[in-house]
Order: C-alpha cells, then sequence, then structure tokens
C-alpha cells in the first residue's frame, strides 16, 4: 500500500472554519473584518515611544547632514588644489 493509495483526511483546526465561513460572506465585508481583526493584533506604540523615536529620527538625520556637508567640503578643497596645482605646473 503506498501513500497514493490512502485517502488523507485534513483534521479542520477553529481557524480554518472561521477562514471558510468567511469566504462564505460578501468578498468585501469579509475583507474589511479581517482587517480589523488582524489591526486588533498589532502592537502599537506609545507616544512616549513614538516622540522618542521621531527625536532620534531627527537627529540622526541633522547629524548625517552635517557629516556630508563636511565630505563635500573636502572633496571640493582638494578638487580645487588639484586645479590649483595643475594650473600653475602646466600654464
Amino acid at each position: 500500500m503506498c501513500a497514493m493509495d490512502t485517502k488523507l483526511n485534513p483534521t479542520r483546526l477553529p481557524s480554518d472554519l472561521h477562514v471558510q465561513s468567511a469566504l462564505k460572506k460578501k468578498p468585501t465585508l469579509s475583507y474589511i473584518q479581517g482587517i480589523k481583526a488582524e489591526l486588533k493584533k498589532v502592537s502599537w506604540t506609545t507616544k512616549e515611544e513614538l516622540i522618542l523615536s521621531t527625536k532620534v529620527v531627527i537627529a540622526v538625520t541633522f547629524v548625517c547632514g552635517v557629516g556630508i556637508y563636511f565630505v563635500d567640503l573636502l572633496v571640493k578643497g582638494g578638487l580645487n588644489f588639484i586645479s590649483y596645482v595643475t594650473h600653475k605646473l602646466l600654464g
């Protein structure tokens, strides 16, 4: 007897029954109810966490911007120096 000869008897879980009953309803209503159910499972941040995260993002953005500015000045100064030396040597 091989696996093909046996019939599989799928066990139904309570979640399967919920999905099947949801599929019988109107698709739009079922979709909206599914969204509501998923949003209840989300762990939302607190107001304090959100404020702290926002401050961190703003600070890191500012620091990165200043860093890019100084690197730009360094590259510009280096290119100006190369241009000056080349101009003096080649006339």
